[in-house]
């Protein structure tokens, strides 16, 4: 099932697929090695007060709205969104479903699971961000958002003291994010006709 307008894939999905297999294979090997094992990463967290599900909603539309709020006031957004909508096209309901799965998966389970244990909350949310464009310029409204949800998912995990309010928050942002994203198919399109060589001879032609 489709979900509009595409363009022909830049990222195929057997290798993000592996990609984040690998990930979570080493979060897991990592943390089969700390006192609480494996099974420290699965525990839900039933004690609190605030109930970890409203946690996760929460902080879910925080990183959802916010964003989409955003792109219409900053150029730069709306240019990193773009840049991302061709990176995760086309946008169909079964990529977005192994895409948002996987990479909320297996990114919660290293960067929240042992990576945080062993350096902390904070410095486990800048490598995250980090992790997500790097220092480049272009790619610093992502790495700034990236930022943002580490800590508040890195918050959630040592409130909870468990992986699972984050792994659900991270997997319903990527999903609604990236169904999202399907609203830039156009404009990607129109920049990819003008950067096509052939463009200038056709608007020549016209």
């Amino acid at each position: 099932m489709s979900l509009g307008p595409q363009v022909e894939p830049r990222l195929p999905l057997w290798l993000a697929v592996a990609f984040h297999a690998a990930m979570a294979a080493i979060a897991l090997i990592w943390q089969s090695f700390r006192p609480e094992g494996i099974l420290g990463l699965v525990r839900v967290p039933f004690e609190h007060v605030l109930p970890w599900w409203g946690a996760a909603v929460g902080t879910a539309w925080i990183l959802v709205l916010g964003p989409a709020w955003l792109e219409d006031k900053l150029p730069s957004l709306k240019a990193v969104s773009v840049e991302l909508y061709e990176s995760v096209a086309p946008i169909t309901t079964w990529r977005v479903a192994v895409l948002a799965g996987m990479s909320g998966l297996s990114e919660e389970l290293l960067f929240r699971g042992p990576l945080q244990a062993t350096i902390g909350w904070v410095p486990a949310a800048l490598l995250f961000g980090l992790a997500h464009g790097g220092l480049a310029k272009r790619q610093r409204p992502w790495m700034l958002f990236a930022l943002l949800a580490g800590l508040l998912m890195g918050w959630m995990v040592e409130y909870y003291g468990a992986l699972s309010p984050a792994m659900v928050a991270h997997i319903t942002v990527n999903a609604i994010n990236m169904k999202r994203l399907q609203r830039y198919a156009p404009l990607a399109e129109r920049l990819r006709l003008r950067q096509s060589p052939a463009a200038p001879q056709e608007q020549a032609n016209e």
